[in-house]
């Protein structure tokens, strides 16, 4: 389904387990409304803690981020 984010097994609700089964996933549904959602919050705490160090935004370069899963950062 197009709205579900798949995740490899793994975290502490389903630990990676050496000879695990292959292709086991933990589901999250609803995965464009977690997408938009969590890409506001943090957003809003960069901004945040950007203006209280002072700074703004211009006075960086670039700011990267990581994300695993290839849906997000499409």
């Amino acid at each position: 389904e197009k709205d579900t984010i798949l995740i490899p097994e793994g975290g502490s609700k389903s630990p990676f387990r050496v000879g695990g089964e292959k292709g086991a996933f933990i589901t999250m549904l609803e995965g464009d409304r977690i997408v938009h959602e969590t890409t506001e919050l943090l957003v809003d705490f960069l901004k945040r803690k950007i203006k209280e160090k002072g700074e703004s935004i211009q006075d960086y370069d670039m700011l990267l981020f990581h994300q695993g899963n290839s849906r997000i950062i499409e």
